[in-house]
């Protein structure tokens, strides 16, 4: 609650009185006009330096008085968006991780045609999903044979329906410029588990950690910011599976493919993280949605 009076007082409280300097700069001036001998004077005052210019100074000057409302309605328009949005971002995140196709297509579908087309999307990703999953299973499976661990993966039993993990991961966002960011840290630790009808479940443990490439930054446009409200970001993970606790998962895992973790950030408006959709590479180039995760 406190972030969100915050929030308002230093964006939205500036957006609104330069919207009403702006418009009574428009439409008002010409009342001033028919002032005689006003004796009311007005102060400006920037820091602890302040000086009071009488009224009938600004009615004689009708141009320089608009100029310099218009100057401030712009600066505090320039200060609403130049604050520090990474200030209103949680920096644990708890999710819930789930792999079921049909899970996949309503968080797609949530996406607009401008954020999909960004994805790049592979049109026959079904088929992708069936490679990532043959893939996966032979890597994590090798793994435990190597540990000496028996294999937690339930026979026979197709893994989506009955695959899931839960967990946080952080999320750590610095300001760089103005409207811009970077993700300086964002290591998610989760806790598998597959439940299938009859079988005992099994769990085991994983990790993501953050692949320092350029698409940690993140910069949005004023435009973007009013006709959108949002950002797409994508950054790169390195997926790291392993055994036993989940807090020890980094240390005793392996670093076994790349993801990329596309997710709506919303700036209005209030500050908030959407669902992310996780992303693998096919042997085509093309991206292929594996997973998606719900925040909580």
């Amino acid at each position: 609650m406190k972030n969100e009076t915050d929030f308002i007082v230093n964006f939205y409280l500036p957006i609104l009185a330069s919207v009403i300097i702006f418009f009574v700069t428009l439409l008002a001036p010409k009342f001033l006009a028919g002032i005689k001998q006003p004796t009311i004077e007005t102060e400006i005052r920037l820091g602890i330096v302040g000086f009071k210019i009488p009224l009938s100074l600004w009615v004689k000057n009708i141009a320089l008085t608009k100029a310099f409302c218009y100057v401030l309605s712009i600066a505090l328009l320039i200060y609403a968006f130049s604050i520090d949005f990474s200030r209103y971002f949680p920096a644990l995140l708890k999710m819930d991780v789930y792999y079921d196709v049909n899970g996949i297509e309503r968080t797609l579908g949530r996406l607009d045609s401008q954020d999909r087309a960004q994805l790049d999307i592979d049109k026959n990703w079904h088929s992708g999903v069936e490679e990532y999953d043959r893939d996966v299973v032979v890597n994590i499976q090798s793994l435990w044979t190597k540990q000496g661990l028996p294999n937690y993966w339930p026979e026979n039993v197709p893994p989506r329906p009955y695959f899931s993990g839960s967990g946080q991961a952080t999320f750590v966002v610095e300001r760089t410029a103005f409207l811009t960011y970077k993700i300086v840290e964002s290591i998610g630790k989760l806790t598998y588990s597959t439940t299938s009808p009859r079988n005992e479940v099994k769990t085991f443990s994983g990790a993501s950690k953050l692949k320092p490439t350029a698409a940690s930054y993140i910069r949005p446009t004023i435009g973007q910011l009013l006709a959108k409200q949002s950002v797409l970001i994508m950054p790169e993970f390195m997926q790291i599976f392993g055994a036993g606790s989940v807090h020890d998962g980094m240390a005793n895992g392996e670093y076994d493919h790349a993801l990329i973790a596309a997710t709506k950030i919303s700036l209005l408006p209030m500050p908030s993280v959407g669902d992310t959709v996780f992303l693998w590479r096919s042997k085509t180039g093309k991206w292929v949605p594996i997973a998606y995760a719900i925040y909580r």
